[in-house]
């Protein structure tokens, strides 16, 4: 389970860094991209995947991820449940959405942890990746 590290004064989701991992005032724990739907950040859900448009005022709490964190078993993206945060076999951390991209290479969007970028991989939904957790 996802937990805050440290308890850290409330931020508006406006002022994240596109990447940010942060918990709302419900115990929502998402991820922020570097997009938006209008004034609202397109930010990708823990837990399920979904995408969810706070209001950009909305005060949240920062979640840093440790250094160690506890990672679960090789897996395909395929396979790996949308909502869950992952390192691919080159470091890259991303969390996987429930959304797809279309085209040849079929594969779910994912958001970069360091930059709030969607994630491209080359074998698409193939990708090895390990899925981990952390707790406080």
């Amino acid at each position: 389970m996802v937990m805050p590290q440290d308890v850290q004064a409330p931020v508006p989701v406006s002022e994240l860094s596109p990447g940010a991992l942060f918990q709302d005032p419900s115990g929502t724990r998402a991820v922020k991209s570097q997009y938006s739907s209008g004034i609202c950040p397109d930010c990708v859900l823990l837990g399920n995947g979904a995408y969810g448009n706070p209001l950009p005022d909305l005060s949240v709490h920062v979640v840093e991820i440790p250094d160690e964190v506890v990672y679960g078993e090789p897996t395909t993206l395929k396979d790996l449940p949308a909502g869950s945060l992952f390192e691919t076999e080159r470091g890259v951390r991303a969390i996987k959405s429930a959304n797809f991209y279309r085209g040849r290479n079929l594969q779910p969007k994912c958001v970069l942890l360091e930059s709030g970028e969607y994630a491209h991989f080359e074998k698409g939904e193939q990708t090895i990746v390990r899925p981990f957790t952390f707790e406080a």
